[in-house]
């Protein structure tokens, strides 16, 4: 019986050694080069992100601290006409142009949306078109 014992010991023992020398035991670490989706504004926003204001909706703004609904629906209204202004005289201007930011909001503005952001990754605008099938040929 005793020897039951002895020999799980080892077996775990052996286990438990041959993890730490994989490596296992170590925690995933966050690359810098992720690129979150601009579906999911929670995690852009959680992980320091900015979100893009030309793909952004009511629900991804209000999750900003201090953005009201009167100053989403204005952002919105005018995000093509922002992005625009910020290709000519910045963004800290641009900012400046919608009505009810002044210089505090603008600077909350500033740190959680981007004017000239992206929403969408480069290789997603890139179409696959498959080749015909030999069976049935495109007419």
């Amino acid at each position: 019986m005793s020897w039951r014992y002895i020999g799980l010991t080892w077996i775990l023992a052996i286990l438990t050694l041959g993890h730490i020398l994989a490596g296992t035991f170590d925690t995933p670490k966050l690359t810098l080069s992720t690129v979150l989706p601009a579906s999911d504004p929670e995690g852009i926003l959680a992980t320091g992100g900015k979100l893009p204001l030309t793909c952004s909706d009511h629900f991804a703004l209000e999750l900003i601290s201090g953005v009201s609904t009167t100053l989403t629906s204005e952002l919105l209204k005018n995000r093509f006409k922002l992005r625009a202004l910020a290709t000519r005289v910045g963004e800290h201007t641009a900012f400046l142009s919608v009505k009810g930011v002044g210089d505090k909001k603008r600077d909350v503005l500033l740190r959680y949306i981007s004017l000239l952001g992206r929403c969408r990754p480069k290789e997603e605008y890139d179409v696959f078109i498959p080749a015909p099938h030999p069976r049935y040929p495109v007419r």
